[in-house]
C-alpha cells in the first residue's frame, strides 16, 4: 500500500495485491478509531522499576481509575476512560503508555477551517483573551471572563501547551503547528 501511495508500484499486475492488502488492513482495523487525540502520556525515568500490568494491547479500552502500571513510587491508574496506546512491555524507551480517545472528524474540519481563515489573528478580540507581549505565539486567558470553551477554541487553533499562571491560563502554540514551519 505504501509503495503504491508513493508512486513506486503502478504496474497492473501489482494492483490486485494492493487491493487485497487494503481490504485486509481495513478488516484488521475496523474496530480501531481512525483519528485519536493523545490525552495523557505516562513518561518514565530509568531505574524506576516501571512495569505495565500484564495483558494490555494497543487500542484496548480502559476505564478511569483502572490500574495500569506500577513503579518504585506506586501504582498508576487511567486518568480518564479511553484507549491505551503503546503500553511498554520492554525495557527500552521513556514512554510508559499513552491514553487516547477518539477524535471526531467534524472537529478536525472545524479546526482546519479556523486555521485556514487565520482565526488566531483575531482570537485576542474575545473577552478575557490577550496576547502575551513577550511571546508572539502565546495568549493569556482570564478564565473569570472567558470561562466557557476557551481552552477548546485554542485547542482547535493548535494551542496545545497550557499552564496556569496565577488566576490566568497561558496557552502556546507548538512551533510545528505554525504556518510555514
Amino acid at each position: 500500500i505504501a509503495l503504491k501511495a508513493s508512486g513506486i508500484v503502478h504496474a497492473p499486475e501489482h494492483l490486485a495485491q494492493v487491493n487485497r492488502s487494503r481490504r485486509l488492513l481495513s478488516q484488521a482495523t475496523k474496530h480501531i478509531p481512525r483519528v485519536v487525540e493523545v490525552r495523557y502520556r505516562h513518561g518514565i525515568e530509568p531505574n524506576t522499576g516501571f512495569r505495565m500490568r500484564p495483558g494490555y494491547v494497543t487500542f484496548q479500552l480502559v476505564r478511569a481509575g483502572e490500574p495500569l502500571a506500577t513503579d518504585n513510587l506506586g501504582e498508576y491508574s487511567a486518568t480518564e476512560s479511553g484507549r491505551i496506546l503503546m503500553p511498554l512491555y520492554q525495557s527500552l524507551g521513556d514512554d510508559g503508555f499513552f491514553l487516547v480517545r477518539e477524535f471526531n472528524r467534524f472537529w478536525l474540519s472545524v479546526s482546519a477551517a479556523l486555521r485556514y481563515l487565520r482565526f488566531d489573528r483575531i482570537v485576542h478580540w474575545l473577552p478575557g483573551v490577550r496576547r502575551d507581549p513577550s511571546e508572539p505565539d502565546t495568549y493569556v486567558v482570564d478564565e473569570n471572563i472567558a470561562r466557557y470553551f476557551a481552552i477548546q477554541v485554542f485547542h482547535l487553533l493548535g494551542y496545545r501547551r497550557k499552564r496556569v499562571h496565577g488566576d490566568k491560563l497561558v496557552v502556546t502554540r507548538r512551533r510545528h503547528d505554525l504556518p510555514g514551519t
